[in-house]
């Protein structure tokens, strides 16, 4: 699975937390959201210079500016915080696990024990969660 069919896959299951997702559908779409990330980090630092250099040191323009593009950036972070929950949950799935297995990540250091979930490679053979995606060709 490339990068546009993960991200398009994850998308089309914006709130599907059945089934099973495979390594590269996961990590292809994690790379999607920190990329999403950094672009908008690039905008909340450049609306804060626009600012800066149009108005001075205007402390109010340059906060207006800075908290406009930080609501733009939650209102992102809301948008994807579903689909990137669901791929988690669905990649659990993959590894034979249950999504609620994520809330371990709450712990301190379950973050790790998640994370090893989260790369170990696909289950071959079919789950209580179904078939194993992107079988290979026989």
């Amino acid at each position: 699975m490339n990068f546009v069919t993960a991200v398009k896959t994850c998308l089309s299951n914006y709130a599907t937390f059945h089934g099973r997702a495979p390594r590269s559908e996961f990590w292809w779409f994690y790379l999607f959201i920190v990329l999403v990330d950094v672009v908008l980090s690039f905008f909340i630092g450049s609306e804060t210079f626009v600012a800066i250099r149009d108005g001075g040191f205007d402390a109010i323009s340059v906060a207006v500016a800075s908290n406009r593009a930080v609501m733009v950036q939650g209102i992102v972070h809301l948008a994807l915080f579903l689909p990137m929950l669901a791929v988690s949950v669905r990649r659990l799935h993959d590894v034979g696990r249950s999504g609620w297995w994520l809330l371990v990540a709450i712990i301190p250091l379950g973050i790790f024990v998640v994370l090893y979930w989260w790369l170990r490679p696909t289950e071959p053979r079919p789950n209580a969660y179904g078939m194993p995606p992107l079988l290979p060709a026989p």
